[in-house]
């Protein structure tokens, strides 16, 4: 779904072209090369209003998104004069300023130089200056998509016709030897779009712990129609169709631009012998396994034109790259975790869906490009996640009968691409795991780089990797450097904390207070007590209207630091994944879940713990914590603590759904006589705020699990109480 927040109706019109601007994010844009270089500009004009401004449009097949300056928008108004035939344009996004290089064009000269460009409809202009910038992303390709070309010899301008019209690019003259002009665009968000953000996640409503089952959208149930209608079985593999959001489409020309690409990457090669080593290598292993394979004239022929589509190839090196280990959540005993090999590329696309994931290869870069086709699923197609998905659960389901355990792990515990789960001993750690790198094998995929605290899981199992701890970083595509990540420690079996931030003096500014207080990675909230304080540091920076670039105020810097240095000491944190070391599940006679809630006026928190009684004795874990910073309009105390309330039974309903072990009672304690007196009431007398509230709680839970407990006794203070001292 697209977001449209200004201009609604504005138009932007030329000769034979429409269109429509709308959004508000911003980009930055950053460029070098030489002055002889030409841009992909024409001149348009903007109508909106009764008015019309004529300005410069720069077309970049290389942009993700289509740009117009604050300027140019203010003058525009709700509805233009329509005179001519015309193309619209989705989300437009405003920037205060795009500095693009003046461009000059002598189109007579230089048709006298380059013969090939003679007769074109090119008008001359001086030191033009661009002031919107006119994006390939997929809602605007059709305005930028080339339908016809005029091309001379290797390095001389090329002439494009697109439906605004013809525009020249490439090098300023036929006999020019200057490089050619480069230009990237970087995306990052606009200060009020950033300021939105954050302040929805201050609102009282963000409080979601546990997902609202919702009715299936069209969308989902045409990716399950099509997916059911197009997975089929072809020997050890299965090949499945692309979810295509429409019936009937139609692909601009790429050819064009998988060229430019396939040239940009092969100056790549030649500059990092180190990369083009590991691209060659790549692309024949490639066709090796039957990936991709090189296009007879007879497929080309047979293909439909209209869902053609190239591919681009480039590099992406991410040294930063966090391990590829999922969300860890464990019950029992020997916990193994572990990777699919390429899954994507196991689930075979359909024939006549290939042509649309068509790439241009050859070894030299004096020959022609050759055409392949990709005959597998892509790692950077929108649907392959989904489509694995279900490749794999559809696998699993046809030996269901076979391998019940194996089925149910596969169907239930793996996080796209990672499988983690546990077992009580180490023999049915291995059975569960043989069986399942089974069941996987009849689908193609492979599981590797298995991971246990049991060395003797992995040795029979067939994996014996050497690593003393692991990741947990949910964020696999991060290359953000976390403040604060979870770290599984093999040897140990314990969970730990590691901070990549030093402690820092200096005051920060706004911006970078948010990036250290979001840079953090506990999904179980283990540290919830104390990632709490940076999160109020910044809501009183919100209070304050510090603006994104300002030092924080010296009465919040006292905070800040005290705050910041508790991060050298988080790795001495240390939580068994465990939840009862050196017990069996099988030895627990009761289970009782205990959830402690607790709010200030700057926080409200929730805690949630197991105790389990053995024959002896009793035994205490920590399961998970919740925390929020206060709304950022003033609530009283007692909703605030109503708040922790909900966010307690949230936490609690989470709990019991994500465990197989059986809870024989759940028990939930508030230090608040103002909230057990409104869950033990006609909640329908109170006003919507605490009538909607105890409604959600009284679903939930039954009144007599909720019981009071004395301030200094409740653990949920911890993270409520800035005064108090901080314990991890």
């Amino acid at each position: 779904m697209k977001h449209h927040s200004m201009l609604h109706s504005n138009t932007v019109k030329s000769d034979n072209s429409e269109n429509k601007a709308s959004g508000s994010r911003a980009v930055t844009n950053h460029h070098t090369g030489g002055k002889a270089s030409l841009f992909r500009i024409l001149p348009v004009t903007l109508h909106g209003n009764n008015c019309s401004i004529s300005v410069f449009a720069f077309l970049d097949d290389g942009s993700e998104c289509t740009l117009v300056e604050d300027d140019v928008v203010k003058k525009l108004g709700v509805e233009g004069r329509l005179s001519s035939t015309k193309h619209k344009l989705v989300d437009v996004r405003t920037v205060s300023k795009l500095d693009l290089p003046r461009q000059s064009i002598q189109y007579a000269k230089l048709a006298e130089t380059c013969p090939y460009l003679r007769g074109l409809p090119v008008q001359d202009f001086e030191k033009a200056v661009p002031c919107i910038l006119i994006g390939d992303d997929k809602d605007n390709a059709h305005v930028t998509a080339t339908l016809k070309l005029r091309e001379g010899q290797p390095g001389e301008p090329v002439a494009a016709k697109t439906r605004l019209g013809w525009t020249i690019y490439g090098k300023n003259s036929c006999k020019s030897e200057s490089p050619a002009h480069i230009f990237h665009i970087c995306e990052c968000y606009k200060d009020e779009s950033l300021h939105d953000l954050v302040t929805q996640f201050f609102s009282v409503e963000s409080l979601g712990i546990t997902e609202t089952a919702c009715p299936e959208s069209e969308e989902v149930q045409r990716a399950n129609q099509i997916l059911r209608a197009t997975t089929k079985r072809m020997g050890p593999r299965f090949e499945t169709g692309l979810i295509w959001k429409y019936d009937k489409f139609e692909f601009p020309d790429s050819y064009a631009m998988a060229v430019r690409r396939l040239e940009c990457l092969e100056r790549r090669i030649r500059s990092d012998p180190v990369i083009g080593e590991s691209v060659m290598r790549q692309m024949r292993e490639y066709q090796i396994k039957g990936y991709i394979h090189k296009a007879t004239e007879e497929e080309l022929e047979g293909a439909d034109p209209w869902r053609v589509w190239y591919l681009p190839l480039g590099v992406a090196l991410n040294p930063k790259k966090p391990t590829k280990v999922p969300i860890c959540s464990t019950v029992y005993w020997r916990c193994f975790l572990v990777f699919e090999k390429e899954m994507f590329h196991q689930v075979q696309i359909r024939k006549e869906d290939r042509h649309a994931q068509r790439l241009l290869w050859r070894e030299h870069s004096s020959h022609e490009p050759d055409i392949y086709l990709m005959d597998v699923a892509t790692f950077g197609a929108a649907c392959s996640p989904c489509s694995a998905q279900f490749v794999k659960n559809l696998n699993a389901a046809e030996h269901a009968e076979s391998f019940p355990a194996a089925v149910d792990a596969i169907l239930r515990k793996h996080y796209v691409d990672d499988y983690l789960d546990s077992a009580d001993n180490v023999d049915e750690a291995v059975k569960l795991a043989l069986e399942i790198k089974h069941v996987h094998s009849l689908g193609g995929f492979q599981l590797r780089n298995w991971l246990s605290n049991s060395q003797d899981v992995l040795a029979r199992v067939g994996d014996n990797d050497s690593v003393a701890e692991k990741s947990l970083q949910l964020d696999k595509d991060s290359v953000t450097e976390r403040v604060l990540g979870v770290f599984w420690k093999l040897e140990k079996d314990m969970f730990t904390f590691s901070s990549a931030m030093s402690t820092h003096e200096e005051r920060p500014t706004k911006r970078q207070a948010l990036s250290i207080v979001m840079s953090t990675f506990d999904p179980l909230g283990f540290l919830a007590h104390f990632t709490i304080r940076g999160k109020i540091v910044i809501q009183s920076l919100w209070r304050a209207q510090t603006i994104w670039d300002e030092l924080i105020p010296n009465k919040l810097c006292e905070q800040w630091t005290a705050w910041t240095r508790q991060f050298q000491c988080l790795h001495q944190v240390r939580i068994a994944r465990c939840y009862f070391p050196h017990r069996s599940v099988n030895q627990i006679i009761s289970l009782q879940l205990h959830v402690f809630v607790n709010a200030s006026e700057e926080a409200f928190a929730c805690v949630a713990y197991f105790r389990a009684e053995f024959k002896k004795h009793f035994e205490v874990a920590l399961i998970a914590g919740k925390s929020k910073v206060a709304p950022l309009k003033v609530l009283s105390i007692p909703r605030m603590e109503l708040l922790a309330a909900v966010i307690g039974v949230r936490l609690m309903n989470t709990i019991i759904d994500g465990h197989t072990l059986r809870i024989d009672e759940c028990t939930l304690w508030s230090d608040s006589k103002t909230v057990l007196a409104w869950i033990n009431s006609d909640h329908r007398k109170y006003r919507q705020f605490v009538a909607c509230r105890v409604g959600e709680i009284l679903t939930k839970t039954k009144q007599c699990q909720w019981r009071w407990i004395p301030s200094k006794d409740n653990v949920a203070d911890d993270a409520t109480k800035w005064g108090k001292n901080l314990v991890i």
